[in-house]
């Protein structure tokens, strides 16, 4: 094309316009010349490129000048544009997209020969995601399809790109009808103008049909009932399928008013171009007239004026003269006047009558005859009439009964049946019926009942119908066997099938079963060429396959019976033959050359012959000199020159031919035959792969008995089970893992042995051909329906099998399997099984993999194995959860441990919503509350418990568990008051314990804190309630614990935690025993704190802390780490308290009496002189003592004596 590259060339000048701008009297001097338009070549390529870099508004304008250029302006240049037009189909724009789809259509119109070009984008578009593209494409291929179909019908267009364009049609119109089902009403109202379409053109025009310049240039008359590839019965199915579900369109009742209206319609158009459907359309709108689905008043209107406009298009036709009755009763009720139907009605003359009777009979001729040559049109057609037929036969039933007793007594039944208040949509499309109680209403009421009855699938009509229907798919589906069934006739005239369905078709049955005679040799070979000829199988082919058969020699055979059977052989002759030939005692037999003209002999000649009772040649009595050395030694020739005949025979009925007689020697011969067959395959297996097939099938034909000559050959059965054995272990040994063929061999066999079930299951052992064996048992399962059981019980077999990879693979297979709804019984029940045998004391022999297992123990390998696919598919069938409740319940301690470790995954899987986790939380089995408690424990590690799980649970403690640990999991979802009632119980367990019951109630998962996780108690009601706990020996200890891990979850037990906790606790009456011990321990964590503690301490002297023991330590201690901040404080305390301060703190009391030193005297005035005095008294005894102690004592005991003293008695009075 010359526009490939958008490269602008030189156009030359029309005729006669170089002359015009050559002549001076034209072009002014003064005037500068006009500069030359561009041709519209390049104007095109101008357009084109400015189109790739634009954006989408400009792209689109340019797209559209294309194509006005190229379409409408000069066609000439569609097809040097065409490529350069549709690669903007590629656009991510769905604008863009559907420009180009207007030109595609466009681009048919314009020239047809486009079509097959046009229809890849066509099935792309139907497949696009947009809506606005689906659209556009649906209506290019209702134009489209029409051409296509004019196209198919030509005499020239039958080769094999058609008939592709025409398949590919096809796939398109399926795709478009299955929108019909769609949610999106813009595309099902063109997908209802598009099966419109179809009706009208796969179906025959008629006498009466209107013809405008709109209608559809091909119908179903230009199709040729011989035609190469449309076939009248599918393009009748075609349109009756359409026309059916037009009219099911009309009885839905949640169809939107747009696509009712399209419907009505469509059906009017249908019944205005093809006459023949009429009666059913009318049918159809009396049926939608009486049960409009609940719309709106305004849509009701709306419905009922189309319907109304439509019915009047149809009246006019002249064809609606069998239908004015009805279709004039229906306009009266939708509000049509007299004047406009008596407007409306076609004019009818007597001669006009009188030559529409001629026509009507001429048509009928017509008719007749056409249906005479095609019977599945008018079968097609009679699947209508009959409809129509059967109402009209219970209208005129009802008619009989329509009594007005009969009415009234209808009225008072439905009656019972109406509601109390009139229904708004009734109130609006209620029309009064003017014409009550006259004969012509009757008529239109038992009508009307007649059509509903039916559509409700009662009275005789629908019966009628409903055998008619079957009578039809019945015929149908007969016709569709004889067609596909392959023609049965003498040998001489077609080509019999080999054992009535064998790979090897145009060889008699008789033929060839007879090489397989015991007492066969190379003679009975030899006879096989001239019966091949016979039977019409090239005589080139037969030469290469059997040169001892030289040209010009002659077989005669007729009146003889073969050595193959009892089938008479007539004269057959090799290329090249004379019109003489010897027989086998060496007399010569006159053989006429039918391509000389020559004349067969006559059947009185046969029948002369039978007379003269000539004695049946039999091949055992011609002795011939062949050794079996010889005989093997020109079979392994034969077979030699059959195989290298590939390249010349590897098409057409030579490459059947060789095939069926190469599979057929393999079979009959297998010793001389079978390995050189093997050998031969196994060199190019896929190029043989038909040849492959053709040898199983022949095998195992023989094997079952299919030919009756061969049906005891003993041994046969096992002859087949070796033959596949043998491929498929060549195949192991010469082909790698990634070759396919093994698969497909196994995929198409006519049967899978136990043989091959085990090379299988070896090649799954494997690891390096475990996916290709796996894939293969997989695709055996869902593929071969006829042993689904035996495939599918050996890949379950395997998820028990000792190899890690190999259990871990086919576990994967069989979750894939478990989707398919037939196989889910049994993969359950091998696995429910499987996990029984963990009640077994032992573990069985295919779990342990030995033949001695006697001594054999559980172990958690043995254990992994029975559980993993039973795990594995507890996530996809939660009621499995049951049975592991049931077998948890009766085994042995460690299986329970390891059961704990493996479900949690499949647990997590679940989820905390299952329906069957609360069954079985509901149900538990007596045994199995550890397994309950796990799934609880493993469910709510990173999720809230929901309230029913929390119900079940709560149940499950208060019934049945005394262990308050079940309640563990579900703590954030009990309600405040549960968890402080339960909380010293949970505090006593063992630290770890412990630590997991502060982590859930303060939502602290995995280090981290999540505020969805949080339970009902906050940080400071726990600390509060571990502090205001009932003291114990046994619980002081873990509430110690619990406290101080407490304060090791600095993010959630802050600073003002404490100062709260310490706030509220300090208020207590009597004061917690581990009270002191947090306030030292906040003081420890948080420093600053130091001054909110000396708060704490006043508060404490005030409520007198001295009278609780421990406290009053604390608060000594607290004192001592506080100091010199502390020191205040203590001088609020008593004399006496301050003594004993002194006394079990003795750093206190230097540190008070400087403190007391520093201060001025009006600080001084602020404590009391009691305390003053007694701190003076206390520091002047210390000085005394030290000066004492400092002076030299005369003896040691008298110092000692008489310093002790005064001292002693001195710290007497002073307390």
């Amino acid at each position: 094309m010359a526009s490939r590259g958008f490269q602008s060339t030189f156009t030359p000048l029309p005729m006669g316009v170089s002359d015009f701008m050559d002549t001076p009297q034209q072009v002014p001097m003064e005037e500068e010349p006009k500069e030359k338009e561009p041709s519209t070549f390049d104007r095109v390529v101008e357009l084109l490129n400015e189109a790739q870099l634009a954006n989408k508004d400009d792209k689109l304008h340019c797209l559209h000048q294309v194509q006005e250029l190229i379409v409408h302006k000069e066609p000439n240049l569609l097809d040097n544009f065409f490529d350069e037009m549709v690669v903007h189909f590629q656009d991510r724009i769905p604008d863009v997209r559907k420009v180009v789809l207007g030109f595609l259509e466009e681009a048919c119109l314009k020239d047809s020969e486009l079509v097959s070009k046009v229809v890849p984008f066509l099935l792309q578009g139907i497949k696009d995601a947009a809506p606005l593209v689906k659209k556009r494409t649906i209506t290019a291929s209702t134009r489209v399809l029409p051409i296509a179909l004019l196209l198919s019908c030509q005499p020239k267009s039958t080769g094999q790109e058609v008939s592709d364009m025409w398949d590919a049609m096809d796939d398109i119109k399926s795709l478009i009808i299955e929108e019909i089902n769609g949610k999106n009403d813009g595309v099902r109202t063109l997908v209802i103008k598009f099966m419109e379409m179809l009706v009208v053109i796969f179906s025959k025009k008629s006498q009466e049909t209107n013809v405008t310049k709109d209608d559809y240039p091909v119908s179903l008359d230009m199709v040729h009932s011989d035609h190469k590839f449309l076939r009248l019965t599918d393009l009748c199915e075609d349109c009756g399928m359409c026309l059916e579900s037009l009219l099911g369109l009309t009885t839905l009742a949640d169809i939107s008013s747009t696509n009712l209206m399209a419907v009505v319609t469509s059906l009017s158009s249908i019944a205005r171009q093809r006459p023949m459907f009429m009666s059913t359309v009318v049918q159809a709108f009396e049926a939608l007239h009486a049960s409009l689905p609940p719309f709106s008043k305004s849509q009701v209107s709306s419905i009922r004026k189309n319907m109304k406009s439509q019915l009047l298009a149809i009246l006019r036709h002249p064809a609606s003269m069998e239908y004015q009755t009805q279709i004039t009763t229906l306009l009266a009720d939708l509000g049509a006047t007299p004047t406009e139907i008596a407007k409306n009605r076609p004019q009818t003359t007597a001669e006009k009558r009188r030559n529409d009777g001629e026509s009507s009979s001429a048509a009928k001729k017509q008719k007749t005859k056409e249906d005479k040559e095609s019977p599945e049109y008018a079968a097609f057609l009679n699947r209508f009439a009959v409809t129509g037929q059967a109402i009209d036969d219970f209208h005129k039933d009802i008619v009989k009964h329509l009594t007005p007793v009969k009415c009234a007594e209808l009225v008072f039944v439905s009656m019972r049946d109406l509601p109390d208040n009139m229904p708004a949509n009734f109130r609006e499309t209620f029309t009064p019926i003017a014409a009550a109680g006259t004969e012509q209403q009757i008529d239109h009421l038992a009508r009307l009942m007649a059509v509903q009855i039916t559509a409700a699938g009662f009275g005789p009509a629908a019966e009628r119908i409903g055998l008619e229907a079957q009578k039809a798919k019945a015929n149908r589906r007969e016709k569709r066997e004889k067609s596909e069934r392959r023609p049965a006739g003498e040998a001489e005239d077609t080509k019999a099938d080999l054992n009535g369905g064998s790979l090897m078709p145009g060889l008699p049955s008789e033929l060839l079963a007879g090489v397989g005679l015991s007492n066969a040799n190379m003679a009975d070979i030899m006879l096989l060429a001239p019966e091949l000829i016979k039977l019409g199988v090239d005589p080139e082919l037969a030469a290469k396959i059997l040169p001892r058969v030289k040209p010009g020699t002659e077989v005669s055979t007729v009146g003889q019976t073969s050595a193959f059977g009892a089938m008479p052989l007539g004269p057959a002759r090799l290329p090249g033959s004379a019109s003489q030939a010897a027989d086998p005692f060496g007399k010569s037999v006159a053989v006429p050359d039918r391509a000389s003209g020559g004349d067969m002999p006559s059947q009185k000649e046969s029948k002369a012959r039978k007379a003269r009772h000539i004695k049946p040649f039999k091949l055992l009595d011609v002795p011939v000199g062949i050794t079996p050395a010889e005989a093997a030694h020109q079979m392994t020739e034969t077979f030699d020159r059959l195989t290298a005949f590939g390249d010349e025979g590897s098409c057409g009925d030579a490459s059947m031919d060789r095939t069926k007689i190469i599979v057929g020697l393999a079979v009959h011969f297998p010793d001389t035959c079978r390995q050189m067959l093997l050998d031969q395959v196994i060199k190019d297996v896929r190029g043989n792969f038909e040849l492959i097939l053709a040898w199983l099938f022949e095998e195992y034909a023989v094997s079952e008995g299919y030919f009756d000559r061969n049906a005891a050959i003993s041994g046969h059965g096992k002859r087949y089970d070796e033959c596949l054995t043998m491929l498929l272990t060549s195949f192991r040994r010469e082909l790698g893992s990634e070759d396919r063929s093994f698969s497909k061999v196994l995929l198409e066999a006519p049967c899978v042995t136990q043989g091959a079930l085990e090379i299988v299951r070896s090649y799954c052992e494997e690891e390096e051909y475990m996916d290709l064996g796996l894939g293969t048992l997989s695709e055996l399962v869902s593929r071969r329906p006829a042993a689904t059981e035996a495939y599918l019980y050996t890949l379950l077999d395997m998820t028990t099998n000792n190899l890690h990879k190999l259990r871990d693979t086919s576990i994967e297979v069989a979750k894939k399997l478990f989707r398919i709804q037939h196989l889910e019984a049994d993969i359950v029940k091998f696995a429910c099984k499987t996990l029984a045998q963990l009640q077994d004391e032992h573990p069985s022999a295919e779990i342990v993999g030995e033949t001695e297992v006697a001594g054999a123990v559980w172990s958690e390998e043995t254990v992994s194995s029975c559980l993993q696919l039973f795990l594995a598919l507890l996530p996809l069938r939660h009621a499995l959860l049951h049975d592991l409740a049931h077998v948890y319940a009766e085994v042995s301690p460690m299986i329970k441990k390891i059961v704990h470790k493996r479900v949690e995954k499949p647990i997590r899987e679940i989820g905390i919503d299952s329906e069957e986790l609360l069954k079985v939380i509901e149900q538990c089995p007596l045994g199995a509350e550890s397994l309950i408690a796990r799934l609880l424990h493993t469910l709510t590690l990173d999720a809230r418990p929901s309230p029913a799980l929390v119900e079940k649970a709560s149940s499950l403690h208060k019934r049945r568990v005394a262990d308050i640990r079940v309640l563990i999991p579900i703590l954030v979802g009990l309600e405040k008051s549960e968890i402080l009632e339960h909380l010293p119980q949970l505090i006593r367990q063992q630290p770890a314990v412990m630590r997991e019951v502060i982590n859930r109630l303060m939502g602290c998962q995995s280090g981290k804190v999540s505020t969805v996780m949080k339970g009902p108690l906050s940080p400071s009601d726990l600390l509060t309630a571990l502090h205001t706990m009932e003291e114990s020996d046994d619980v002081m200890k873990n509430v110690m614990k619990a406290i101080s891990y407490c304060f090791e979850k600095e993010a959630i037990f802050t600073q003002e935690t404490a100062a709260l906790v310490l706030q509220q606790l300090v208020e207590w009456e009597p004061l917690p025993t581990l009270f002191m011990r947090t306030v030292i321990q906040s003081l420890t964590i948080y420093p600053r704190m130091i001054t909110f503690s000396m708060g704490i301490l006043e508060r404490l002297v005030k409520k007198q802390a001295w009278k609780q023991p421990k406290v009053w330590q604390g608060f000594i201690k607290c004192c001592s780490m506080t100091k010199p901040q502390s020191l205040a404080v203590l001088l609020q305390l008593p004399r006496q308290q301050l003594d004993s301060a002194f006394q079990m703190s003795s750093d206190l009391q230097d540190s008070l009496m400087e403190f007391v030193k520093s201060l001025s005297p009006k600080q001084r005035n602020g404590i009391s002189k009691q305390t003053l005095k007694f701190i003076e008294s206390v520091g002047k005894a210390k000085e005394e003592a030290l000066a004492k102690a400092a002076e030299p004592a005369p003896s040691a005991t008298a110092d000692s004596a008489s310093s002790s003293g005064p001292v002693k008695n001195k710290r007497k009075s002073l307390s």
